[in-house]
């Protein structure tokens, strides 16, 4: 996030935050206030962030957003940016950087443009009045993107998510496909040790080995055209057939059926 706001020039700018609190904390009878990122300030302790970031990177977190950890343990940096960068932007005048450079042809352009033509396209989808999208927030996740179209990643509830937070992300997000910038993981292999997610509860994971790899996504459609042939009724049937017999009896009965457990 530091580097987003140095190449977006906003080190100059004046920062006030506002912190209330009913008690002083610990009983105490005053407070120092220091602008700590939001993690880092809940590990308690002298070397509280550092030590939490370190250990949760052996326990197999794949990074961490404290830059001194990734310095010392040479863990590597990565992860979103704050609500604070986000109200740091209050409209597009605040975009001193709006030129990407294009995988496609390595030609530099204007991405504010085709972020903006993408949102201008996505407001009839999310029934949404231009006019009350926040520019700030769209102008803070364009800014983030420029800093990172390989790992763009943005907080959408800093304002109202539905009329504000995801049309701006989906715009940015679709210029940066349209720029050749993909954040894509590779699909598993067999006999690799994949993570299973829960879609909604985070604390539930498990570790699989998969014996059977088989593509969920296959385009038919690209580019306002059939881009392969699509399979004929017989087929669609038999598939149907073939996915249900992997199912085991119990998932299968009608009367008190097993769930069928999906992860990601």
């Amino acid at each position: 996030m530091a580097y987003a706001y140095w190449k977006s020039e906003k080190i100059n700018d004046h920062a006030v935050f506002d912190l209330f609190y009913r008690k002083n904390p610990f009983n105490g009878e005053f407070v120092i206030f220091a602008g700590l990122e939001e993690c880092i300030k809940r590990a308690q302790g002298p070397d509280g962030g550092l030590s939490a970031s370190k250990y949760a990177y052996i326990g197999g977190f794949d990074g961490t957003s404290n830059v001194l950890a990734g310095k010392l343990y040479g863990i590597p940096v990565k992860g979103t940016h704050a609500h604070s960068y986000v109200t740091s932007f209050n409209n597009l005048s605040d975009l001193h950087t709006k030129l990407l450079l294009s995988k496609q042809d390595g030609e530099v352009k204007d991405f504010l443009l085709a972020a903006s033509n993408w949102r201008k396209k996505l407001v009839t989808i999310f029934n949404v009045v231009l006019s009350e999208v926040s520019d700030g927030e769209f102008s803070a996740f364009i800014s983030f993107a420029i800093a990172f179209p390989d790992g763009f990643m943005a907080l959408v509830d800093t304002y109202d998510v539905l009329k504000s937070g995801l049309l701006n992300f989906c715009a940015v997000a679709l210029a940066l496909h349209d720029f050749g910038y993909q954040s894509i993981e590779n699909p598993p292999t067999v006999k690799q040790k994949v993570l299973c997610r829960h879609p909604f509860e985070e604390s539930k994971r498990a570790f699989v080995i998969p014996s059977k790899v088989e593509d969920l996504l296959n385009l038919f459609w690209e580019d306002g055209r059939v881009c392969q042939s699509l399979p004929s009724l017989e087929e669609i049937r038999e598939n149907v057939k073939i996915s249900l017999d992997i199912l085991r009896p119990d998932i299968k009965r009608t009367l008190n059926p097993t769930p069928f457990k999906v992860s990601l």
